[in-house]
């Protein structure tokens, strides 16, 4: 996976997400979300963060994350009531992702890019949670 920053959205994994999104209606982004925060397989770390992130933004209506600007308008990409469902997903996401000994955290080099990273996680958190 490729890098330009340590926040959710600064990866080629969470780029490819948000290019496959950005074209779609809302019903199909719907299913999307839905698809990348409980797939039928296994899970991809950096995908389920950045859906993650799209809840907490479309909930919050605050595209915080670094790389959201590159996407103008994605905190309207989702009916507001369509996450309120989908929120209790994007927080057990969390609690799995928090796991320090998870092989995501632990593949980070620099630990100050991890440490940007879990603030991010902790954001997510507290958005998701009316925080």
């Amino acid at each position: 996976m490729g890098t330009w920053g340590a926040g959710v959205f600064e990866n080629d994994t969470a780029e490819d997400l948000l290019e496959a999104l950005a074209p779609m209606d809302s019903g199909g982004r719907e299913r999307l979300l839905v698809s990348v925060l409980a797939p039928a397989g296994s899970v991809d770390p950096a995908e389920a963060l950045a859906g993650v992130a799209l809840v907490a933004v479309g909930i919050s209506g605050n595209p915080v994350f670094s790389g959201a600007e590159d996407h103008p308008g994605m905190e309207n990409w989702f009916r507001r009531d369509s996450l309120v469902g989908i929120c209790g997903i994007a927080l057990r996401v969390l609690q799995v992702m928090e796991n320090e000994s998870h092989q995501y955290w632990n593949g980070w080099i620099d630990e100050d890019d991890k440490a940007e990273a879990l603030v991010d996680v902790a954001r997510m958190k507290s958005m998701l949670s009316g925080g």
